[in-house]
């Protein structure tokens, strides 16, 4: 299992650690529903869908942190797209509850259907605090061969208690699960959107070369948490990223695998004694286990620094399809890399990573 370091004396003491504008966000998974919430109290819930149903849609519930948002609803498609004339009857226990179509009561907004109908909505929220499924009867049907898609509501309630609780709504007149007499008011303001670092901008081709020394210092560091593999030069680590002044961002081969390739990174302070620290690029905590441990901050996967912005970001996919991990992009402030954006989405079922929940972002 990957673990946290202590360094050696060899190696600067002092760490890169990032000043945060905000939290990272947080996230938890309730049966077939994934709840989240980023770094100013906007919250998402998400149906799972089974396993062994590629074509299943994905409902989403979202609301903003603030006292008075509203809830918004909208339906993911996952194979086929919907069209203008897609009309949609959500039914509950075989009773219809809502009779939608584009144009009246929902909308198409980058190939997703958003609900627009207040009284649809509130049909919906009504339904997860006893159903136990809804059924989506699409005309035409979408796919062709399944008019009918079943969207389990196993777990929506208890998700939508943490995202009230998140949020501070409990006990509110605006609660979604366990409301109460106190006024709209009692909701605390979320924080305030941080603004991201600004861009760095230096010219292209001011890579410097990494000196033998400085590579076999991070290899060292990197040695018991990375799996070196030497089969082939490390052509990508041969030159690394100017920070501003002698400082340079490098970084040495991790893992390889079938689609995804891990570095380690660090600040460089190159010479005859080269002086390296771990480069840190914060990210949500998460319950590390046996099959998914947690990496040191420094290794990202399928890393991409950005030579003229000075940008770090990565792309960690759970499998090939690309449908479950993580991703974000890092900034470097001129002290340490800051967060930008990330999104995670832990369960691999089919969702594409343009939809996966955000956990942090910024202005």
């Amino acid at each position: 299992m990957l673990r946290r370091l202590v360094l050696p004396a060899l190696f600067a003491s002092a760490l890169s650690v990032p000043t945060l504008a905000g939290e990272l966000g947080t996230q938890r998974e309730f049966r077939n529903w994934l709840a989240s919430c980023d770094n100013v109290r906007s919250c998402q819930a998400v149906s799972l869908k089974p396993d062994s149903d590629d074509t299943a849609w994905v409902l989403r519930l979202q609301r903003d942190g603030t006292a008075s948002a509203p809830v918004q609803l909208s339906i993911l498609p996952t194979d086929g797209e919907p069209g203008p004339g897609t009309r949609l009857v959500i039914a509950h226990a075989g009773r219809p509850i809502a009779t939608l179509a584009v144009g009246r009561g929902m909308a198409i907004v980058d190939e997703v259907l958003v609900i627009q109908d207040r009284a649809a909505i509130q049909a919906v929220l009504s339904a997860a605090r006893t159903a136990e499924s809804l059924d989506l009867r699409f005309d035409p049907a979408i796919p062709a061969d399944k008019p009918v898609q079943t969207i389990s509501l196993a777990g929506i309630s208890a998700a939508l208690l943490w995202i009230d609780e998140q949020q501070q709504r409990v006990g509110t007149t605006t609660a979604l699960v366990r409301p109460g007499s106190r006024p709209a008011s009692a909701v605390p303001a979320p924080p305030a959107l941080p603004p991201a670092p600004p861009e760095r901008s230096q010219p292209a081709g001011s890579s410097k070369p990494v000196s033998d020394a400085a590579r076999q210092a991070m290899e060292q560091h990197s040695q018991s948490y990375c799996e070196r593999d030497d089969r082939s030069p490390d052509t990508e680590g041969a030159t690394a990223i100017p920070l501003g002044g002698t400082l340079l961002l490098a970084s040495v081969r991790c893992f390889s695998g079938a689609y995804n390739f891990s570095r380690a990174f660090f600040l460089l302070e190159d010479g005859p004694q080269p002086v390296i620290r771990p480069a840190l690029f914060p990210r949500p905590h998460r319950d590390a286990t046996p099959d998914d441990p947690q990496s040191p901050d420094n290794v990202l996967t399928n890393g991409e620094p950005d030579e003229v912005s000075a940008a770090v970001s990565y792309y960690a996919k759970g499998r090939g399809l690309g449908d479950c991990g993580d991703l974000g992009t890092w900034q470097w402030d001129g002290r340490a890399f800051q967060p930008i954006v990330y999104r995670r989405m832990p369960v691999c079922r089919g969702i594409p990573a343009y939809h996966w929940p955000l956990l942090y972002r910024t202005r």
